[in-house]
């Protein structure tokens, strides 16, 4: 600054500076300014110009006018602090800690300047260097309660939280009403599953601010965790009212929402955190969820109601229709239910607790996972390898084998069902199975027709092709290397089934219409004797996206499929097959 100062100008800095420390920006910006017009070279002008800037969130403006300053005035240490924050609000990091490290050559013991240098360290994740800055400034001033917190912030990023909480806990012994260290506080007790300790740091955060939007948001976070989730709701609103544009709090106030079932309320809040962050995959994906959840729910009771429905006008008309005890556990629809009825209807000393499955997929829905469950001796068959090597990994089977089950890749047509069926009826240790069940999606009558020449099950479930009522009896033509289209031509109709099947009657469908279920005419006396008109379910494909708990897995039978007495295979078949079948009633 040059030597000659205009008259006034003295006065001039000192109003400048008056309205600068009472927070009258416009007043002293424009103070400063008739300063420069008069003496251009004046530094300290220069300089609370460039922090007017700073404050005003201008950081470039501010380094050119403290640049300014510096030129005019090298040896002054604020300003080189304050050109530190120019350059920090600029993300110019490394040079704001040289611009600290000039501050500190011409005043060693300036606090403020180890603090900010430590907060711009901290920037550079130099959190060690960071430390022993900010003991630097507590070594000039110990209760400098914001390098106490900031100190505290640098251990939390080194997980040294019992430290950083030590480090808070001496900033609110000096000031407690600190709500950013209170918040703090509350976010380290967080981390350290303190959940009940950090709500009562948030809440003395609000109690002297209560408009900070983040605690709010980390407040139900924290309730989330205790699963507090109306709570949390009310927090995440609170913290939404005062800052809307949080994308975060909308997020997770929509999983708060979905916790409670309120899904459609958490789309909505899903749909503010995007407008705000269009491309948050996460965000996007928890909307899907919940989308698919409240579809799931809606489409759920429509089909749970509308078995109800069919399930209370066949008990008029069927009353002893084993439909009507029609389950879900790994099946399609209500098979397991029908299946288990069948079962119980039968004295329990001519069951043999056998079965042959040919189609069974992946393991994951099949109609005879449940009875493996409950201690069968079986024997699976699938056309897929991919199928076959999926179970086999998830079962644990060697050679296709584990304890009482057994697993093999084949694709079954009329020329190797038979010698399917006698490799079955070996390892199960039976020629009278207990279920034989065969969905092939094509040439199921013939292959099911093969079948009986070699064994006689005590009960059939086939698929059958819906699409045709009775009297309608329809068979595709045979062809051994046949695969289903995904269109009608698939399988026979379920007349022709009960024309086809001397030896079997039928006793019921299932109310999908995919499955029917015939009994050994010599078991007919436990079942009573409906018309095929009456038994006749139509194809209902809804009733397929019946769900039945969580998605199914093979765990619980490979954990039941363990080596125990009584499971190793009989020495061989205990009867012969029939020949042939008579139609059904």
């Amino acid at each position: 600054m040059s030597a000659a100062v205009p008259p006034g100008v003295a006065e001039l800095f000192a109003a400048a500076v008056t309205n600068h420390q009472a927070g009258r920006l416009a007043e002293a910006e424009h103070h400063y300014r008739q300063i420069l017009a008069a003496v251009p070279d004046h530094a300290d002008a220069l300089h609370l110009l460039g922090v007017i800037a700073y404050q005003l969130g201008r950081p470039e403006t501010a380094l050119e006018l403290i640049d300014q300053a510096i030129r005019h005035n090298g040896n002054n240490s604020q300003y080189y602090c304050n050109r530190g924050l120019a350059l920090e609000g600029l993300q110019r990091l490394d040079e704001a800690v040289a611009s600290y490290d000039r501050a500190l050559t011409i005043v060693p013991k300036n606090p403020e300047a180890w603090n900010n240098r430590a907060l711009a360290l901290h920037g550079l994740m130099r959190f060690e260097e960071a430390l022993a800055s900010y003991d630097r400034a507590l070594a000039v001033r110990p209760d400098f309660v914001e390098a106490l917190n900031n100190r505290g912030n640098a251990q939390r990023a080194l997980t040294r939280f019992e430290e950083a909480l030590a480090s808070y806990g001496r900033a609110l012994a000096v000031r407690p009403d600190l709500a950013e260290t209170h918040f703090n506080r509350g976010n380290i007790l967080d981390e350290l599953k303190r959940f009940e300790e950090a709500l009562e740091s948030y809440d003395r955060a609000l109690a002297v601010r209560p408009d900070y939007a983040d605690v709010h948001y980390s407040r139900g976070n924290t309730l989330q965790q205790l699963d507090r989730f109306s709570e949390a709701l009310e927090s995440y609103d609170r913290a939404v009212a005062v800052k809307p544009d949080n994308a975060d709090a909308w997020n997770n106030r929509g999983n708060a929402s979905q916790q409670l079932g309120r899904l459609a309320e958490a789309v909505e809040s899903y749909d503010r955190a995007l407008a705000i962050r269009p491309d948050d995959a996460e965000v996007r994906a928890n909307r899907s969820n919940a989308v698919t959840r409240e579809h799931t729910v809606s489409m759920q009771y429509q089909i749970r109601s509308e078995i109800l429905a069919l399930k209370r006008e066949i008990s008029r008309q069927c009353p002893d229709n084993p439909v009507l005890s029609g389950f879900k556990v790994y099946c399609q629809v209500d098979e397991d239910g029908i299946v288990q009825e069948l079962l119980r209807r039968v004295p329990s000393e001519r069951l043999g607790r056998t079965l042959i499955e040919i189609g069974c997929g992946d393991g994951l829905e099949n109609n005879t996972h449940y009875l493996m469950l409950k201690g069968y001796r079986g024997f699976w068959v699938d056309g897929s390898a991919a199928d076959i090597s999926f179970l086999s990994k998830g079962l644990g089977l060697i050679d296709g084998m584990r304890s009482r089950l057994k697993a093999i890749h084949r694709f079954i047509d009329a020329g190797n069902i038979a010698d399917t069926i006698a490799e079955a009826c070996s390892f199960i240790g039976s020629r009278e199975p207990d279920l034989l069940s065969i969905d092939i999606d094509g040439n199921d009558l013939f292959v099911l027709q093969g079948a009986l020449t070699v064994c006689r099950p005590k009960f059939l479930c086939v698929e059958y092709n819906a699409k045709f009522p009775p009297p309608v009896a329809l068979t595709m033509r045979y062809n051994a290397i046949h695969r289903w289209a995904g269109d009608d031509y698939q399988g026979a109709s379920l007349q022709m089934f009960c024309v086809s099947l001397v030896d079997y009657t039928l006793v019921t469908c299932n109310l999908s219409g995919a499955n029917a279920f015939f009994a050994r005419n010599d078991l007919m006396k436990h079942f009573t004797r409906y018309t095929i008109d009456e038994l006749y379910q139509p194809l209902r494909a809804d009733l397929r996206f019946l769900a039945a708990g969580h998605p199914p897995s093979l765990k619980w039978l490979s954990d039941a499929l363990t080596d125990a007495p009584g499971t190793k295979p009989a020495a061989s078949p205990r009867s012969t097959a029939a020949s042939g079948a008579t139609a059904a009633g």
